[in-house]
């Protein structure tokens, strides 16, 4: 009988270690994908954030140019229709003051990698949700859109001077979508700061 509650103590004292040394493991495994996560969603406010103060300097740049492109297409500025068409070739330039449109890139770096990683899992749902819709939208616009109007200028039939009436309503169209696209992306720029805190 002695022996017998010997080799059920020392049968005990396997599984019980065992069981020790799995929740251990399991403590440290849940401590470090706390860690990943904290860390990833640092990282993604920090892009959201640049995101943000980047479109808050284009917003007014895009406007203007939109402003500008609509005026002439609706034949509100001839002033402006007469410098265009002056020299041989569409002097996009003249509409943004020689200033680049786009000076900074939009990134999705944190975000990719958080998906990649798989972290995400282990984000709540809500957020996951809003950082998706900010990300597809801001992917809508960087590679849609703004693709678009890229497009536009690297063609080269845009700097025809004979083709002005139909290179402005292009480019104005693609501006109003520009704009409306950065006002919409700014607002969920902000809800998802909300989230991040």
């Amino acid at each position: 009988m002695k022996k017998w509650s010997h080799y059920l103590f020392e049968a005990f004292l396997i599984v019980f270690s065992v069981l020790f040394a799995l929740s251990i493991e399991n403590y440290v495994e849940r401590l470090k994908i706390k860690n990943q996560k904290t860390i990833a969603i640092q990282r993604i406010k920090l892009e959201v954030e640049r995101n943000s103060r980047i479109l808050v300097e284009w917003i007014p740049k895009h406007q203007k140019v939109y402003d500008l492109l609509n005026s002439l297409a609706t034949g509100k500025n001839d002033t402006l229709r007469n410098a265009l068409a002056q020299d041989k070739y569409f002097n996009f330039g003249i509409l943004t003051d020689e200033k680049q449109i786009i000076n900074d890139m939009l990134s999705n770096t944190a975000w990719d990698t958080a998906k990649s990683t798989g972290i995400i899992t282990e984000f709540d749902f809500e957020l996951v949700e809003e950082l998706t819709k900010v990300y597809s939208h801001q992917d809508l616009m960087m590679n849609g859109t703004l693709q678009n109007i890229l497009t536009i200028l690297m063609n080269q039939q845009t700097y025809d001077t004979q083709r002005l009436d139909e290179n402005v309503k292009q480019l104005e169209l693609n501006f109003r979508e520009l704009t409306g696209q950065e006002r919409v992306l700014a607002k969920l720029y902000e809800a998802s700061l909300m989230k991040l805190i």
